[in-house]
């Protein structure tokens, strides 16, 4: 139950940083910005669109402002470089996640296996128990007497009359 607990609370703590950030990136867009610097592009004002740029915290405007400052050795290899530069940020935290998802069907499987191991020792002990049925004996495992042992054997070993 505990790894159980633990992947669910370190699942939840990523989701809850992702929305986080998310939000916050949101709340840095000025697509107005990304707007003028296009329209300064066009007309050709290369060093006025980078002025504007340099000013926002838009991660687009982040990418064009990378891609106009290399563009000497190729815009579009620059735009690749500064678009991954930011998706990086953005995927931050996934492989936790995904671990996460791929670990938590295993663990519920390990808690149904042990679950299923625990009545099955019990059944065995009964077992042996029956074999034996000295009260010397079941006292000295610390068991119950006679109404409580016959209740387990019954369910474990049921008999039919």
């Amino acid at each position: 139950m505990w790894p159980i607990l633990l992947i669910s609370l370190l699942g939840i703590t990523v989701i809850v940083e992702r929305m986080l950030f998310i939000i916050k990136e949101n709340g840095r867009r000025e697509p107005e910005v990304v707007e003028k610097m296009l329209e300064c592009v066009e007309k050709g004002d290369v060093a006025g669109a980078l002025a504007l740029g340099k000013k926002s915290n838009d991660s687009v405007a982040r990418i064009l402002v990378y891609s106009l400052n290399n563009k000497q050795y190729s815009l579009g290899n620059a735009f690749v470089r500064a678009s991954g530069q930011e998706l990086s940020r953005y995927s931050q935290g996934m492989a936790t996640l995904d671990t996460v998802i791929t670990s938590a069907p295993l663990l519920g499987l390990l808690g149904t296996v042990t679950g299923m191991m625990k009545p099955s020792e019990a059944c065995r002990a009964i077992s042996v128990l029956q074999q034996v049925r000295s009260p010397a004996v079941l006292l000295k495992l610390s068991l119950r007497p006679q109404p409580v042992w016959q209740s387990r054997s019954q369910v474990c070993f049921p008999t039919t009359t």
